[in-house]
């Protein structure tokens, strides 16, 4: 028994990687996280030593993701095929996405992978035709480190199923539809070139090639990116749904009970307002009175008269709205949506990067929780916080004919910054 139990441990640390954590984020791995922040933006590190409640907020979400990845795993989602074959799916194409920007830092802009040339995806398919040979002794009983015995082709065929069965689950109305074979080809190849980098960063970090620091953070954004999935999992569970199921008999109900949410008279009272500023009120008097936006106050709490100090004209602004557009134009045609109700969305973040993706999964919360599509936007940003006024309308499914329902947007190619022109440019991946 003891010898049982000695081989169990020595496999679990030799043979092969053993299932990521999410119970806790330890000091080292938010110091992590602040300094690689830090390196784009250094007043993070003074502002959040100035603002503990927003410091407080990003650990909250931060522990909030996390707990909802645990016990997804507790629940046994991570150990189902398909989402064990997606997890390690996020695990290489994070891996190989870092491994790309690290190695070709220096070689100028070229799209992901681009470096990668049509001669070694070819050789990579080529080693097919030369299998590895077959597992000895200590490899059997898990001892000789962790051997990919399927050939690169049942290995794609995995991860195309498990990609298909991912957006099937989560868009239902995608569950009669066929992968074409452009579509096939162009995974197939991005398949090959994730697998290639992958296989290069693994070969490094073996040989300690690759700085400890550069290792540490790659793992850590696999952590989160997993987290997020699991999370998604969780949130999308029977379980949870049971608890949170909502009919729109119910939501009709409670708005007939608190007319304070109809929108009919929200409306009603914006004209009002709108209609006294026309006559000749004072502006700054009525958004001092009316408005709900914690923006139009100042750092000690006094009304701002509806003004925005220190926000340059344009700044980030448009790609953020554009972005906002793109996740709309995934689920329907924004021009489709009528700007019949306004929500208002805030939110902040270390950096712009984490704020674009904190401010899409917003606009995917306010949606998928009110039933509601956007088609019009208002963003404001002061420094690392955003204020928005997003205006759409209930889904009309007849109308809207929505194509597929967001997840949320991932940390895949997060991406804003400033082109050689000057403007603003923001990149992200969502999950549907």
């Amino acid at each position: 028994m003891a010898i049982g139990v000695g081989l169990v441990v020595w496999k679990k640390k030799v043979g092969g990687e053993a299932g990521m954590s999410f119970n806790s984020i330890s000091r080292e791995e938010i110091e992590m996280l602040l300094a690689d922040v830090s390196k784009s933006n250094p007043m993070i590190l003074k502002k959040l030593a100035e603002d503990p409640e927003m410091k407080k907020q990003q650990i909250d979400n931060l522990k909030q993701l996390l707990a909802f990845a645990s016990q997804a795993q507790k629940d046994g989602l991570a150990a189902d095929p398909t989402n064990k074959q997606e997890l390690d799916n996020i695990r290489a194409e994070i891996l190989a996405v870092n491994y790309d920007r690290e190695i070709n830092k220096d070689k100028g802009p070229m799209p992901a992978f681009g470096f990668i040339t049509d001669d070694q995806v070819k050789a990579y398919w080529g080693e097919d035709e030369n299998p590895p040979p077959a597992k000895g002794f200590m490899e059997k009983i898990g001892l000789g480190g962790p051997t990919e015995s399927r050939t690169h082709e049942v290995e794609f065929n995995d991860f195309l199923n498990a990609k298909i069965e991912v957006l099937k689950a989560s868009s239902p109305e995608m569950k009669d539809r066929e992968i074409s074979d452009d579509e096939k080809t162009q995974a197939r190849e991005i398949f090959a070139k994730i697998r290639i980098y992958k296989g290069e960063y693994d070969q490094k970090v073996k040989s300690g090639e690759l700085s400890k620091e550069f290792v540490d953070k790659a793992n850590l954004q696999v952590k989160l990116q997993q987290a997020q999935f699991l999370a998604r999992l969780y949130s999308d569970s029977d379980k949870v749904k049971d608890k949170t199921k909502v009919t729109d008999e119910e939501i009709d109900a409670y708005i007939a009970s608190h007319p304070e949410f109809d929108p009919a008279q929200k409306r009603a009272k914006a004209q009002g307002i709108l209609d006294r500023a026309k006559a000749g009120e004072d502006f700054a008097a009525l958004a001092n009175e009316f408005t709900e936006d914690p923006g139009n106050k100042g750092t000690d709490g006094t009304p701002q008269g509806g003004l925005y100090k220190d926000v340059p004209k344009g700044r980030m602004v448009a790609p953020f709205e554009q972005a906002a557009l793109a996740l709309v134009a995934v689920v329907t045609d924004p021009q489709k949506v009528a700007p019949e109700d306004a929500v208002e969305i805030s939110c902040e973040a270390l950096d712009a990067e984490l704020l674009l993706a904190d401010w899409l999964n917003e606009l995917v919360y306010e949606m998928a929780t009110r039933k509601i599509l956007f088609g019009r936007f208002e963003v404001r940003i002061d420094g690392h916080r955003l204020r928005a006024t997003a205006w759409g309308e209930r889904v009309n499914v007849a109308r809207h004919q929505p194509a597929v329902e967001v997840k949320g947007a991932t940390y895949t190619n997060l991406l804003v910054k400033q082109d050689s022109a000057g403007a603003w440019v923001a990149q992200c991946v969502v999950d549907v």
